[in-house]
C-alpha cells in the first residue's frame, strides 16, 4: 500500500498550474491514500478538485473551513470520513483540525489516516508538542484499541530530532504521557528525505518573503513525516520503503513539469499489506 503526505502551499502563485502536477505526480507514483495539507480557504476548484480531476483518487476528508488552511485525506480505496480532529492550542490565533478517514485496504484490513499540519514557529516547540499530545490521544479514543493501525502524516514543522518527533516515536515522554508511532523513514528510508530545501524554487519564494537575504542558503530540511501507530516492525503496515520526491524526480515523473507542486516536496510511504495468509503464525 503506498501512502503519500504533500503541503499543498496555499500560495497563489501558479496554483491550479501546481496542482495539475500533484495530480499527474500521484498517478506517476501510484499513490493510494495522499495527505494533504496548506489547503486555503473558499473554493476547491483550484486545489483538491485539480488533483482529482488529474488523478484516481476521491475526496475522503476535509476538514472546517475556519479562516485557517485545512487538512484532506484523499484515497482511491474505499473509504469514510470520520469526524475531524481539534488540535488548537492555547493562543493560537484560529482553531486547527486534523482530517480523518477510514480506509479499507486491498487486503481487507481497515486503516485510520489522519492528515496534519503542526503550528509554524523556531520559538514553538512546546505547543507543537502539545499538539502531537492531543492528536496521539484523539487517536486512541477513536480506535480504543491500542495494536489497531494507524497513519499520521503531514507538514509537522520541525526536524527527527526534535521533541514533538522524539516524543511521536516513543523516545521522550511528555507531561506525563508517551506514545509508539513508527517514523516511516528513519525505519526504511530511502536517500536524503529532505522535504524542504533551496533546490526547491518555491521554498526560495518563501524564504524571501520571510527576509532571508540569501535564499539559496537556506538548509536541507526533513519537516515533513508519515508516521505508523504502534510497533509496525513485521507486522501489517510495516513500512518497506520511505522517500521524498526531489524538484529533480517530478521533472522526470512528470516530464511536462517546468516546477514543482509546492514549496514542500512529497513524502512517500510502501507499509506492508499481505494477505492474511501470508502473516506468520495466522
Amino acid at each position: 500500500m503506498r501512502v503519500a503526505t504533500l503541503n499543498l502551499w496555499w500560495d497563489a502563485e501558479e496554483r491550479r498550474e501546481r496542482h495539475r502536477i500533484a495530480g499527474r505526480l500521484v498517478e506517476a507514483l501510484d499513490v493510494d491514500v495522499l495527505l494533504v495539507q496548506e489547503i486555503p480557504s473558499g473554493s476547491l476548484a483550484e486545489t483538491i478538485d485539480v488533483i482529482v480531476a488529474e488523478s484516481s483518487l476521491s475526496l475522503a476528508s476535509l476538514t472546517p473551513d475556519v479562516g485557517a488552511a485545512r487538512n484532506a485525506v484523499l484515497s482511491r480505496l474505499p473509504s469514510s470520513e470520520l469526524p475531524p480532529v481539534r488540535f488548537t492550542v492555547p493562543e493560537s490565533p484560529f482553531d486547527q483540525f486534523a482530517a480523518c478517514a477510514s480506509v479499507t485496504t486491498l487486503s481487507g484490513r481497515p486503516l485510520l489516516l489522519v492528515s496534519v499540519h503542526l503550528v509554524w514557529g523556531g520559538l514553538l516547540e512546546h505547543r507543537r508538542t502539545l499538539q502531537a499530545s492531543a492528536l496521539d490521544a484523539a487517536v486512541s479514543r477513536i480506535l480504543d484499541d491500542p495494536h489497531a493501525p494507524a497513519v499520521l502524516g503531514g507538514d509537522c514543522n520541525t526536524t527527527p530530532s526534535s521533541s514533538t518527533v522524539r516524543y511521536l516515536t516513543g523516545l521522550e515522554p511528555f507531561e506525563g504521557r508517551t506514545s509508539q508511532w513508527t517514523d516511516a523513514f528513519a525505519k526504511s528510508g530511502l536517500g536524503t528525505g529532505v522535504t524542504s530545501s533551496g533546490a526547491n524554487r518555491w521554498a526560495r519564494m518563501t524564504a524571501e518573503r520571510h527576509g532571508f537575504l540569501d535564499p539559496a542558503g537556506i538548509p536541507d530540511r526533513r519537516i515533513d513525516f508519515l508516521f505508523v501507530r504502534g510497533y509496525a516492525h513485521a507486522r501489517p503496515f510495516a513500512p518497506l520503503r520511505c522517500f521524498s520526491v526531489s524538484p529533480d524526480m517530478v521533472g522526470s515523473l512528470v516530464p511536462s513539469s517546468c516546477f514543482p507542486p509546492s514549496d514542500h516536496d512529497m513524502v512517500v510511504a510502501d507499509l506492508w499489506d499481505p494477505p492474511h495468509a501470508e502473516i506468520p503464525g495466522s
